[in-house]
């Protein structure tokens, strides 16, 4: 309930930090030369959230602290691709899909799909997807 009140004082588009529990990483996550350059053009992945969170997916803990199983998983995204993960929270889904649309995000999770992005098959039961604004070629 307090994570749900937290929420709803955010504004929009406030940083966390990412609190990730997992000291997993691959070492050859397997992208082409092509993905590794959009990745090195970008210096850091940002990735787009919402309220309200969807525990034990998504927490916020403490002021700035973005944690859970999504956390865990975009740790390991960090460490194996060797690139930082900054994580952008929006007041609404509208906003945050905007700013992928808009490329000033580059990752959503949990986004029903939406024509003009590009989405991953679903993650778990709960629909949990994840999309961005540029195709996954090879």
């Amino acid at each position: 309930m307090v994570i749900l009140l937290w929420c709803a004082v955010l504004h929009a588009k406030e940083n966390r930090e990412l609190l990730a529990h997992t000291p997993f990483s691959l070492n050859n996550p397997g992208l082409s030369q092509r993905k590794w350059r959009w990745l090195n053009d970008r210096k850091t992945l940002r990735y787009a959230v919402w309220g309200p969170v969807k525990p034990p997916f998504e927490l916020i803990s403490g002021r700035q602290d973005y944690s859970g199983i999504v956390a865990d998983y975009l740790g390991i995204i960090a460490t194996s691709l060797h690139i930082p993960v900054t994580i952008t929270f929006y007041a609404n889904k509208e906003e945050a899909l905007q700013a992928l649309k808009l490329g000033t995000a580059d990752v959503v999770a949990f986004a029903r799909i939406r024509p003009a992005l590009f989405w991953s098959g679903a993650q778990s039961p709960l629909d949990v997807v994840v999309g961005c604004s540029q195709p996954a070629q090879a």
